[in-house]
């Protein structure tokens, strides 16, 4: 009788406990689910990271240029919206895995105890309970015991988070802050896996790269387009000096790119990654191909911005393939018939708003600038088999969105690359860093610009900074207002052009930095301008193209309205201009 009696008692503090464990941990459950449904909203109610009052200093700031208290709080202040933005979105991402422990150990108590339940015998057929302290201070140890489980996993999963999160890339005052003197010349890293890499036979000539518009910004990355029969002015509700228009089915921020009569861009949302190829002359949709059965490819989709989605790289080609690369990390190879030739993960970029920073190709190397979280690189793929020819480690730099650009500096080609806080060149066939200069901060969007032997990089809140190549590169003048936050400037031997997200537009001459004209426009700029001729043009979010003369005096020659919105850079290649809006592409033409 008294062993059964005490089995009676064992089970049911087994079965009190049970209920206890489910809820501690059912309350705990509800608590994470409405601090993750408030950290939800939070986030939605500020998806572009901006607050009004920030919004009204930069207001003030154009009116008071040389107010650096103003400047100052301006930096402090987004720097508060950054933060708080990136702990509310690992918040969302701790909690849910908090959430989904506690509903899995909820769960599991409760099937415990509904299994002890049904084998809990009638008590009062045993005889009375010989130690009843003893069995109660067993239940308070058991309930004890198992509240203490739970905290210890929670603080561990809390720490581990919390590491991840310190790895983040979220900006700190050091990033926001213009770094005060550039650093001189910073010794070359060492390359991996570097062999020297021989130009394809089957490569472009500089030529026809010049004619077409290989990659973001035209050929060499730079902006300069080479092709200056183009109308100067449109309408695309009119349609007049349309050609054609057509839909795009994906959304995506990468900007065209034409060789021949083939042009591309890529679109992508949660469900698939896709290339789409046009016929430059009429329009046709060639062919839709969704990128598929690359190795490594991620099952979860990393977090992107919707300012930057799965798709914003521009696409690259050699002339006889055509390039693509996503927020995924996947790179893939297309012929001109739309066969994926082949694909690989290059890892998933550790970026707050998703990977932007777009390919380039040179003799026979598909170049990939791949500055994500602390694990910067810059590397080359063949572009016949995409296996690695070289791959360059950049310790020490910050996530960067910016794109390359390939230059002739007089005595060899160089491959410039702008992540915080260097300016670097590397040999585009080995991968060797050719020299070093640290002169921006911050994570930096814009690419650069380069004319004349200087290069011309750009950072809002840092800096617009003149660096000037030669046997030891060093910057020679900076200037720090209106700057841009996506828009890359243009240059020549003369001026710098650039274009910022609140509407400013300022020309500068490019040998001193002297301010020779700004003007602010309505709307702002993503888009980067392009040199065409005697002309930069200049589209706006709003898709309203405005034409300047490449002048000290500011001129307005045209402005013509797409009929859409557009973040995305031209392409102008003969006598058109390929322009993607928000939902179509467009050709523009004189009919």
């Amino acid at each position: 009788m008294t062993s059964t009696a005490d089995e009676f008692s064992g089970t049911r503090v087994a079965y009190r406990s049970a209920v206890a464990v489910a809820i501690v941990t059912g309350v705990f459950s509800i608590v994470v689910a409405i601090l993750m449904a408030a950290a939800h909203f939070q986030l939605a109610a500020r998806p572009s990271l901006e607050l009004p009052v920030l919004e009204q200093r930069r207001g003030e700031l154009r009116e008071r240029p040389d107010d650096a208290a103003l400047k100052q709080q301006i930096r402090d202040l987004d720097l508060m919206v950054r933060r708080a933005y990136f702990v509310n979105l690992n918040a969302m991402q701790t909690g849910g895995v908090l959430l989904l422990i506690g509903v899995l150990a909820t769960l599991a108590s409760l099937r415990f105890a509904f299994v002890l339940r049904r084998r809990l015998p009638d008590p009062r057929q045993y005889g009375p309970v010989t130690d009843p302290w003893g069995n109660a201070a067993a239940g308070r140890w058991s309930m004890a015991g198992s509240a203490a489980v739970l905290v210890v996993a929670a603080a561990f999963l809390t720490l581990l988070v919390g590491r991840d999160l310190r790895a983040r890339p979220v900006a700190s005052v050091r990033d926001v802050t213009p770094v005060k003197t550039p650093a001189a010349y910073v010794k070359p890293q060492a390359v991996v896996n570097a062999p020297v890499a021989k130009p394809s036979p089957v490569a472009a000539s500089e030529e026809e790269m010049l004619k077409n518009w290989p990659c973001f910004r035209g050929a060499g990355g730079m902006g300069i387009a080479h092709s200056t029969n183009v109308p100067l002015a449109w309408d695309g509700k009119s349609s007049s000096n349309i050609l054609w228009k057509t839909g795009v089915q994906k959304s995506g921020f990468s900007s065209p790119i034409v060789w021949g009569r083939k042009l591309a861009v890529s679109g992508a949302d949660k469900i698939a990654r896709e290339v789409y190829c046009y016929d430059s002359d009429t329009g046709q949709l060639l062919w839709r191909k969704a990128v598929t059965g690359v190795p490594g490819s991620p099952t979860n989709l990393p977090d992107v911005s919707a300012d930057t989605g799965y798709a914003a790289p521009t696409l690259a080609t050699d002339g006889k393939h055509a390039f693509a690369i996503f927020a995924t990390g996947d790179v893939v190879s297309f012929d001109p018939e739309g066969k994926q030739v082949w694909g690989r993960n290059l890892g998933v970029p550790d970026n707050n708003y998703g990977h932007a920073s777009s390919l380039m190709t040179h003799g026979g190397l598909l170049l990939v600038q791949y500055d994500t979280g602390d694990s910067g690189r810059v590397l080359a793929l063949d572009c016949a088999t995409g296996n690695t020819v070289w791959d360059t480690p950049r310790a020490g730099v910050n996530t960067s969105w910016a794109s390359p650009i390939l230059v002739n500096s007089g005595k060899r080609n160089e491959l410039i690359l702008i992540a915080a806080p260097r300016l670097a060149g590397y040999d585009p066939l080995t991968g060797a860093e050719l020299w070093s200069v640290e002169c921006m901060g911050g994570e930096v969007g814009p690419s650069p610009g380069y004319a004349a032997g200087r290069v011309f990089v750009a950072n809002e809140y840092v800096r617009l900074a003149a660096v000037e190549l030669g046997v030891k590169p060093k910057m020679i003048w900076e200037y720090g207002e209106d700057l841009p936050s996506v828009s890359s400037p243009v240059a020549s031997d003369r001026f710098v052009f650039m274009a910022a997200s609140s509407g400013v537009v300022t020309c500068l001459d490019a040998r001193t930095g002297a301010v020779l004209w700004k003007h602010e426009f309505t709307k702002g700029f993503y888009s980067s301008p392009v040199w065409v001729g005697d002309r930069i043009y200049l589209m706006d979010i709003a898709g309203l193209m405005h034409v300047v003369a490449a002048d000290k005096e500011y001129r307005l020659l045209a402005e013509s309205d797409l009929g859409e919105p557009s973040v995305c850079t031209p392409a102008f290649v003969g006598n058109r201009i390929y322009i993607r809006g928000k939902e179509n592409l467009y050709c523009v033409g004189r009919k």
